[in-house]
């Protein structure tokens, strides 16, 4: 829901701030037996603020899409096809609104003194303007569901406005001011127009992030790694995972990830991921694999990047995982896993098995005692941590260390087959193994690794 009002607010400020452009261009005073739609300048002001409504909102939305993709390059994508959709919105909305207005009303073109449109008649005609300019917002993901739940969300958000744009606009309203000039009246309609533009930004910004979110059948998030919390949809047929500008999902500030790293495929309604020959690997569920089928809850290790793999009405269980036996281990000088397909075990964060481990013992550690930490020196001597699952240690860990040499969130760990999977979070003083500082690393029975003054053993 943050997100959704993210973007309702940065919609609003964009129609705001385009009303304020605009609003001094409207003339303010016109012939008593004219209609102002008939004054050419009132046209003109009118066309500009809806077209450029439009292209300033699908600006900004699609702007706030791309960065919230993580990649510069997709941001400026997005943002120029937020600028191109909301053009052709706001002309297609304009010209669709003016018929279903003169539909409405019967022929007759509101004006002083005739007949006043009700919220209905209000709503009817801003849901084609709002259709369109919903759809162009959500064109920026370039996907037919972004652009289907934009308009959607859009039409939603149109008919809102339309509903309270006489209450609002009576609100904001001034009375009448007679003119000194006779002859003429005094056009006031400029509270009403600044609650169309800032209330149909907010209210189209709002309803088109609901409605992207809950059409989304699967999506990757990001729970471990920098920007943690991003979420990606998966709407193409093949999405790359990388540290390219250009990827589906880009993965930055590590070196372990590949330009481009690994691609999600989806086949009908069943998705896989595929190693891209990246030179760490893939991890899936704690085991490296080349391929394998993605279920709702899956865990996928890219580098020291943990996402989850998540499906819109999955259930709890998944089926059974089949990891490939691959050429390569992790890292040099990992072992990895060989032989047959073993069954699916609990969601793990660790990549490597520790050197021996075959399918079955593996299979009884996985269901067995979790793996404890041992603190040999430092403020925590002597006592014990069970790692059930994700563990960070650091000054604001999970694992609190009063520690002037360590980092907030240190490193961390998580159970893996005979000891636990080690990965250190950018730390500044680095995590140390036999010595030496290292970025991620299987940390068997009886080892040890260090954090600045503590020393931790591994007993699984």
């Amino acid at each position: 829901m943050g997100r959704a009002i993210g973007r309702a607010l940065v919609c609003f400020l964009a129609g705001g701030l385009w009303w304020l452009f605009v609003e001094p261009q409207f003339p303010k005073n016109i012939n008593a037996g004219l209609a102002f739609a008939a004054d050419p300048a009132w046209n003109r002001a009118e066309a500009l603020l809806t077209i450029g409504l439009c292209a300033l909102i699908g600006v900004a939305g699609g702007a706030l899409q791309g960065l919230t993709r993580g990649s510069r390059t997709q941001m400026i994508q997005s943002t120029v096809a937020g600028l191109g959709f909301g053009l052709a919105a706001g002309f297609l909305g304009r010209i669709v609104m003016g018929m279903v207005f003169d539909a409405l009303m019967m022929g007759q073109a509101a004006s002083i003194g005739g007949q006043n449109p009700t919220s209905v008649v209000r709503a009817l005609t801003f849901l084609p303007l709002g259709m369109f300019l919903g759809a162009a917002v959500g064109g920026t993901q370039f996907s037919v569901r972004g652009v289907s739940a934009g308009a959607v969300g859009g039409m939603i958000g149109a008919i809102v406005t339309g509903i309270l744009f006489d209450p609002i606009s009576a609100i904001l309203a001034v009375p009448m001011l007679a003119t000194t000039d006779p002859g003429t009246v005094q056009e006031i309609g400029g509270p009403g127009r600044a609650f169309l533009c800032a209330g149909l930004g907010f209210f189209v910004g709002l309803f088109t992030a609901i409605a992207d979110v809950l059409s989304r059948k699967a999506w990757v998030r990001l729970v471990l790694g920098r920007n943690e919390g991003r979420e990606w949809a998966i709407d193409h047929s093949a999405t790359y995972i990388g540290r390219d500008e250009r990827a589906g999902i880009p993965l930055f500030g590590d070196p372990d990830v590949a330009p481009h790293h690994a691609t999600i495929t989806r086949h009908g309604g069943m998705y896989t991921i595929t190693d891209a020959g990246s030179p760490v690997g893939i991890g899936h569920n704690g085991i490296r694999v080349a391929n394998c089928v993605l279920h709702h809850g899956d865990s996928i290790q890219i580098g020291r990047h943990q996402l989850q793999f998540l499906l819109r009405g999955a259930g709890a269980a998944r089926p059974p995982v089949t990891p490939m036996p691959q050429n390569q281990p992790m890292q040099s000088g990992q072992p990895m896993m060989q032989g047959q397909p073993t069954p699916h075990v609990p969601t793990q964060t660790g990549l490597n098995i520790p050197q021996g481990a075959t399918i079955a013992t593996t299979s009884a550690q996985l269901m067995g005692a979790p793996a404890t930490l041992v603190a040999l020196s430092g403020p925590l001597t002597g006592q014990r941590f069970t790692v059930n699952t994700l563990t960070v240690i650091g000054r604001e860990g999970d694992i609190a260390l009063a520690d002037a040499q360590a980092s907030r969130k240190h490193c961390s760990v998580s159970p893996s087959p005979g000891g636990v999977q080690l990965t250190d979070l950018g730390s500044t003083n680095g995590t140390l193994v036999g010595g030496a500082r290292i970025t991620q690393t299987f940390v068997g029975n009886g080892q040890t690794f260090q954090i600045g003054q503590t020393q931790f053993r591994v007993e699984a």
